[in-house]
C-alpha cells in the first residue's frame, strides 16, 4: 500500500527557495503564493501541479510543476539597468 504525503512546502519549495536563496545571496525576496510587492525586485514559486508518472508496488514517480516569476520594477529600464536584469537571470 502506498501512503501520500504532500511534499510541495518541505521537499520541493524549501529546497528551490535555498537554491535560490544561495544563488543571488539572499539579495532578492523569495516568496510563495499570492503576488506581494516586495520592493523592486522578487521571485515568486507558484505550485502549478504534479503528474503521476510511474507506479510501482511500494512508490510512485510524480513530476512536479512549479512556476518561477522574477519581477523587476523600473520606471524606464536603461541599458545599464537591462543589462543587470540580464545578468541576474542567466
Amino acid at each position: 500500500m502506498i501512503t501520500f504525503v504532500n511534499i510541495w512546502e518541505d521537499k520541493i519549495l524549501d529546497t528551490i527557495r535555498t537554491f535560490l536563496n544561495n544563488e543571488f545571496a539572499g539579495t532578492i525576496p523569495i516568496y510563495t503564493g499570492d503576488f506581494k510587492d516586495m520592493g523592486s525586485q522578487s521571485i515568486r514559486l507558484q505550485p502549478i501541479g504534479s503528474t503521476s508518472v510511474d507506479r510501482m508496488a511500494s512508490a510512485e514517480l510524480r513530476e512536479y510543476i512549479l512556476d518561477v516569476s522574477y519581477t523587476f520594477k523600473e520606471k524606464s529600464v536603461k541599458k545599464d539597468t537591462w543589462e543587470h536584469i540580464m545578468r541576474q537571470v542567466s
